[in-house]
């Protein structure tokens, strides 16, 4: 997989593509309110009002943190282009991996039919789980999230490069079309 889009175009789509999203309230910062996770994202989240003042630090300490999986549908969907943008400007490093394995990781081959949490979900898959997360997204924004992904997975370790084609193949190609 390599990627055909200058940096500088891929980055332009995402910031095009989420330009003008809302952002979420405080009270829909945190997608969960089991466990101390989600209260800290909330209060470490509500002092960005805008994705675009996030810098290096606070992303990298909220990626190894996995605030990504902590924050509400809304509140990742707000806040993932600075993500996108810091992985694309060089400012994440490896780290940027753990950016892409949140927009893949549900769509594994060896994942997708499993179910979550039989006990507590019943019968939803992590395919299920992904679909209804990245649901949110509009066509331009997953364009952009596709555009990054082809670009992430040039630069990613084989395992990470695997998953991005599985995932594109089987979900951000033709979600980007819809």
């Amino acid at each position: 997989m390599c990627d055909s889009q200058p940096i500088r175009e891929i980055r332009r789509s995402v910031v095009e593509a989420f330009a003008v999203l809302p952002r979420p309230g405080n009270w829909a910062l945190s997608g969960t309110s089991e466990g101390p996770e989600g209260a800290v994202v909330q209060e470490e989240f509500s002092g960005l009002e805008d994705w675009r003042n996030a810098d290096a630090k606070f992303l990298l300490r909220h990626i190894r943190y996995g605030s990504l999986s902590w924050l509400s549908h809304e509140a990742f969907r707000f806040f993932l282009p600075a993500f996108l943008v810091a992985d694309l400007d060089g400012l994440l490093g490896e780290e940027g991996e753990e950016v892409a394995l949140c927009l893949v990781e549900d769509f594994a081959s060896g994942r997708r039919d499993e179910p979550v949490n039989p006990l507590r979900f019943g019968a939803r898959t992590w395919w299920n789980r992904g679909v209804y997360a990245f649901s949110t997204f509009q066509r331009t924004e997953a364009s952009a999230i596709l555009a990054y992904l082809k670009w992430r997975a040039s630069r990613s370790s084989p395992l990470v490069r695997q998953l991005i084609g599985e995932a594109i193949d089987v979900y951000w190609e033709a979600r980007s079309r819809e």
